[in-house]
């Protein structure tokens, strides 16, 4: 299957004699299968885009989602530990995250398959789309949550080259070149090579990464699109174990080692067989590997654990076919069929006392048939009306069908959006097959969300608010039952809030941005409070071009206290805290581009989890330049 797969892909981009550009609409973003915009989806929909960060040069990919309104970020001191994203409150493994389209979570990881942010860097990346809501009616398994599509750089008619270098404080680096190369009328490539070392800011803490990202984009007919996209990346990192305390309070001053590799290929075409019919076909590949290992945590107020290491490798293959068709000017529909072979396999151990080791292996195999339908009507006197529908058939469980509708008003400058939609995940291959703690009998999650929002825009475009209010129930949670020593479905959790976004421009030098998100939970028939999720977060961001070539902008953060908790402490409460990150940019020429960023400006002295330390005032020097 691997082999087919790649042949595939190959052969869906092999680039073809010049001929002029396709004339396929298919603008398509993350939420929908059918083509359009994000204001076509009745949601709450954030996007990224790549002039934002350039202008912002955020450190990584996790401060560039701080300030995106529903996501909580923490980091475990630095890039080399854990890293968790809760959208809506929601686990951080109930969120799918894409790369080019490509389903990247692993369920052979311990925290329930949610994804690493950190191996991302941000040279590789075109835009983040983030769609909130259970969306299994489009993607199927784990979209519980939302969504958040990562989009590598993309091909253009221009021929360029771009060199981005970075400095730091405590040996802090990173750099990157991007190539795209147009070759005649019809076909266009690029690569994309970065490299990252977080330094040694953090006691413990080390981060290094390298990836390779390229896409090939060519259009050999008016009616005919072909595109091939394909990554890798290796990264190395060390840090204190989680929950153990971190450089301030761990007895063991061991640190984990965790080095991952990670290869993708994903390959589409696109077929306009008429004027109001698209047909599409796709496939894709994964391989992830990754090596743990890890001096355990001594015990404190709470038992501590054992020294373990386990090696692990996750292999995806995907296949998919739909048509779309623009049956009336206010009418789409789209009907396909897709495939999704997922294996992982562990061999580790976890040892008990010196000199006796217990196994904690699995090797397991599953795979997803998959029929989805979705529609949208745009039906005079401004509204909208959005439904999908799924029918899900894996291998490992009872079959599952899920839906999503949703409706939207617009009239002028106003925006009235409302939906409704389920979700479901399976249980990750570790919670299943682990072979301490494993369950081969749990059931998968399942949630259901309501959302119901408005945008508006005034002052002539220069001010845009959105505001959405939100809903959540999350069922037959997956948890660790000390009492049976294995995993087990039992808890129920409600979530509901809103979200604040405004931009303005008061002046034509000036931007500001701001986000506030509200978030309540509630674990059903018990007092426990789920961790590193503040209540309230929010912030402002503020650009101002004081001169034709110079951009100073700075970025506020503020997050309220949180619970979390930790061997050495048990659960404890820490302090909301305020940050503020600082970046002046200068253009002396068309092409070339200097900046200073300062990243916790103020130095402000606080922890996103117990007894690790976040990064303290670092400046940072750059410069970016374009043949």
């Amino acid at each position: 299957m691997k082999t087919v797969i790649i042949i595939l892909v190959l052969a869906l981009a092999l680039p073809a004699a010049a001929a002029e550009s396709a004339g396929i609409e298919s603008v398509v973003v993350t939420g929908s299968r059918l083509h359009g915009t994000s204001t076509d989806i009745p949601a709450h929909v954030t996007i990224i885009d790549r002039a934002m960060l350039e202008a912002r040069q955020s450190r990584d990919v996790l401060d560039a989602l701080r300030s995106v309104a529903g996501l909580q970020v923490t980091e475990n001191g630095g890039r080399g530990g854990i890293s968790s994203v809760y959208l809506r409150g929601a686990e951080a493994n109930f969120t799918v995250v894409l790369i080019d389209g490509m389903r990247v979570n692993d369920p052979n990881n311990t925290r329930g398959g949610s994804f690493d942010f950190s191996t991302i860097n941000l040279a590789e990346v075109e835009r983040i789309e983030i769609v909130r809501g259970a969306l299994s009616s489009v993607y199927g398994a784990d979209a519980l949550a939302g969504v958040i599509n990562i989009i590598t750089r993309e091909t253009s008619s221009e021929s360029k080259l771009a060199i981005d270098a970075e400095l730091g404080e405590d040996d802090f680096y990173r750099g990157s070149i991007f190539l795209n190369a147009a070759m005649g009328r019809s076909t266009q490539i690029n690569l994309t090579a970065t490299a990252t070392d977080e330094g040694d800011a953090i006691e413990g803490n080390s981060f290094s990464s390298q990836t390779m990202t390229g896409r090939l984009f060519s259009a050999p007919g008016d009616t005919v699109e072909l595109e091939l996209s394909g990554r890798y990346m290796d990264s190395d990192a060390r840090a204190f174990p989680e929950d153990s305390g971190g450089p301030q309070l761990a007895v063991l001053r061991n640190t984990d080692r965790r080095d991952q590799s990670q290869l993708s290929i994903s390959g589409k075409a696109r077929w306009a067989a008429t004027g109001a019919l698209l047909l599409s076909f796709d496939a894709g590949y994964l391989e992830h590997d990754e090596t743990y290992v890890s001096a355990g945590i001594a015990p404190g107020v709470l038992s501590g654990v054992p020294p373990n290491s386990s090696g692990s490798d996750l292999e995806r293959t995907s296949l998919g076919a739909n048509a779309t068709l623009d049956a009336t000017d206010w009418l789409q529909t789209i009907i396909g069929i897709d495939f999704m072979d997922e294996r992982g396999r562990q061999e580790g151990e976890v040892e008990l006392f010196p000199g006796f080791s217990l196994p904690t292996d699995f090797d397991l195999d599953r795979d997803i048939l998959g029929l989805f339908t979705e529609l949208r009507a745009a039906v005079p006197a401004g509204f909208l009306f959005s439904a999908s529908l799924r029918h899900d058939d894996p291998s490992t469980h009872s079959a599952r069908t899920t839906g999503r509708i949703g409706v939207q008003y617009q009239r002028g400058d106003t925006r009235l959006f409302a939906s409704w939609s389920e979700g479901y995940k399976l249980p990750s291959f570790f919670a299943l097959g682990n072979a301490l703690v494993g369950n081969p009998d749990l059931r998968p999650e399942s949630s259901t969300s309501w959302e119901v929002g408005a945008s508006q825009s005034a002052l002539d475009g220069r001010l845009d608010l959105t505001i959405a209010a939100f809903k959540a129930e999350y069922e037959d949670l997956i948890d660790f039952d000390f009492d049976l020593f294995t995993n087990i479905n039992r808890d129920k959790v409600d979530t509901q809030g809103f979200e604040l976004t405004a931009t303005a421009r008061p002046a034509p030098q000036i931007d500001l941005t701001m986000h506030v998100t509200y978030v309540d939970i509630d674990v059903a028939n018990s007092d426990v409070t789920l961790r590193q999720r503040p209540e309230w977060r929010g912030g402002l961001s503020a650009s101002w071009d004081i001169a034709p070539d110079v951009t100073i902008s700075a970025d506020w953060l503020n997050v309220g206290s949180t619970f979390d908790s930790s061997v050495p402490t048990a659960g404890l409460t820490l302090d909301g805290y305020d940050r503020v990150d600082v970046e002046i940019s200068w253009r002396p020429a068309e092409d070339l581009r200097l900046w200073l960023a300062i990243d916790n400006a103020l130095d402000e002295n606080y922890q996103e989890t117990i007894g690790f330390p976040a990064l303290g005032t670092r400046s940072r020097l750059g410069f970016r330049y374009r043949f």
